[in-house]
C-alpha cells in the first residue's frame, strides 16, 4: 500500500537537503519581535527625554550618517564639541536603558 502522507522533516530534495529548511522562516520568533518593539519604543521614549542638542547630534550622526564633519558643520559646532554630545547622549541613554 503507497504512503499518502510523509513528514516534511523526512523528505529531501535531488541535493540531499531536506524540504522542510525551504520553509523555515528565518525572521525573528515573536519572543524576539516583541523584546525588539520593546526596546525601540523604550529607546524612542528616552530619546525624547534628551536635550535637543545631544539628540540631534545623535540624529545627524547615527540615523542620517552624516561624518562627523558634516554633523559638526550643520550643527555650527566643531568635531570636538559634537563627539562630546555624542559621549554624553551615549552614556545617559546608556544609564537610563540599564534601569
Amino acid at each position: 500500500m503507497p504512503r499518502l502522507a510523509q513528514s516534511l522533516h523526512e523528505v529531501s530534495d535531488h541535493r540531499g537537503d531536506w524540504v522542510w529548511d525551504q520553509f523555515r522562516y528565518a525572521g525573528p520568533n515573536p519572543e524576539e519581535a516583541c523584546r525588539e518593539t520593546e526596546l525601540r519604543e523604550l529607546l524612542h521614549t528616552q530619546l525624547k527625554r534628551l536635550s535637543s542638542t545631544l539628540r540631534d547630534a545623535l540624529q545627524l550622526f547615527y540615523v542620517d550618517g552624516l561624518t562627523a564633519k558634516e554633523a559638526a558643520q550643520a550643527l555650527g559646532i566643531t568635531q570636538s564639541a559634537l563627539k562630546c554630545r555624542l559621549c554624553r547622549a551615549r552614556a545617559r541613554l546608556g544609564s537610563s536603558l540599564s534601569r
